[in-house]
């Protein structure tokens, strides 16, 4: 009879490390959830630590200071609003998925304006922009998120293409689009501008539809 296989027991160092990993990751979600009741420069870093079930110096441990908190739950929450928008948005069909599914996203932001980035710090898009032009590492987080949003939407539209399930713009120019229409709507959200989102998305869907060709 074959001996089992003893299950690895994680060292000293790897608790420990895994420990401090697990420590950050609730300071980094206590701050998202402070973030959403009060703004992103309303909480204390107290009420923040307090909610987390840290002190202080806990805190110092993993962040030099509250903004570079900041600067990691900016980062943690448009990543995951990313994940959450994208996913499958490269597989064959994705793309009117990825667009049904940002407009659904978009309807909840008319209804609560502090919802423009689920699921996420409930921040305002203006705020985050606000916060970008005061913190260079925010802006640059932002651009990283965006950046990263694009080339996804991009293999979404060349992957679209190849099935002549999109118009042949180019992937990029229409990642592009999509990408400021996607901003333009939280613009629009934070501005209490009207607009029939559903209506904008049968439109987005009718443009990258492959046009339709006859022989002569």
């Amino acid at each position: 009879m074959p001996a089992r296989a003893t299950p690895e027991i994680p060292s000293g160092a790897a608790r420990r490390q895994e420990a401090k990993q697990e420590t950050r990751h609730r300071l980094i979600l206590a701050a998202r959830e402070a973030f959403s009741a009060d703004g992103l420069d309303g909480p204390s870093l107290d009420a923040i630590c307090e909610r987390a079930g840290f002190t202080r110096g806990a805190f110092y441990v993993h962040f030099r200071s509250r903004e570079e908190l900041v600067e990691a739950v900016v980062d943690h929450t448009l990543r995951d609003f990313v994940d959450v928008l994208l996913a499958g948005a490269e597989q064959e069909g994705g793309l009117a998925d990825t667009i049904r599914r940002y407009a659904e996203l978009a309807s909840l932001v008319w209804n609560d304006p502090a919802a423009a980035t689920p699921p996420g710090p409930g921040q305002r898009f203006d705020t985050l922009m606000a916060a970008a032009h005061r913190n260079p590492r925010i802006a640059e987080t932002l651009r990283d998120a965006l950046g990263m949003a694009r080339g996804r939407l991009e293999e979404s539209v060349a992957v679209a293409e190849r099935t002549g399930r999109a118009a042949q713009v180019g992937a990029r120019e229409i990642a592009n689009l999509l990408l400021l229409a996607a901003l333009g709507v939280l613009s629009a959200a934070d501005l209490g501008l009207p607009m029939d989102v559903g209506r904008t998305r049968d439109a987005l869907l009718t443009l990258l539809a492959p046009s339709e060709t006859t022989d002569r």
